[in-house]
């Protein structure tokens, strides 16, 4: 579980992607010359995008390390409710603690209801990282969220999002040397 809590964080992925439904298997994993790829799904009007790591970044490693270990069918062995529970048990503390003046809110029309503080934090608080700080072109942060035609601009001007790159982006975050755009 601690592996696909990293794995979250850095890909800020749907979490039933990576271990419900849709579930990273791991016959969508191949390793070849050096590079970890995981195949993508398009599953009705959402999508995990593909992606490729080198095998000795800390992504890829990690990919491998589970793909070599347990016994089942998905590259995560664990539950959707217990990595829920581990990430509302470690991460979500050190969340509110130091970023909940931050966090987006439960109900935007009732503040009332406090702050998000599940797995889904992580993803608003990448496309913030992205967005902002980064100055990523919304298509590129969409497409690394697995939006599929989320944008006008991307679904009627500019074409088809990338489909390469994502991996030496989500390494560049987790090393800390990120590419421009």
């Amino acid at each position: 579980t601690a592996d696909l809590l990293e794995y979250h964080k850095a890909t800020f992925q749907r979490p039933e992607q990576l271990v419900g439904d849709s579930a990273i298997l791991k016959s969508d994993v191949s390793v070849k010359d050096g590079v970890v790829t995981i195949k993508g799904l398009r599953k009705g009007n959402k999508s995990r995008p593909a992606l490729s790591f080198p095998v000795e970044s800390p992504v890829g490693s990690l990919v491998v390390r589970n793909l070599e270990s347990g016994t089942g069918d998905k590259l995560f062995d664990t539950t959707l409710s217990r990595f829920d529970s581990a990430f509302r048990e470690t991460i979500s503390p050190s969340l509110l603690g130091a970023f909940e003046d931050v966090l987006p809110l439960y109900d935007a029309n009732d503040p009332s209801r406090g702050v998000v503080s599940s797995p889904s934090a992580i993803r608003s608080a990448m496309t913030q990282v992205l967005t902002v700080e980064k100055d990523y072109p919304d298509d590129i942060v969409e497409a690394m969220m697995g939006h599929i035609d989320a944008s006008i601009l991307t679904r009627n001007y500019r074409g088809a999002k990338p489909a390469k790159g994502m991996g030496e982006i989500i390494t560049g975050l987790y090393l800390g040397d990120t590419p421009s755009y």
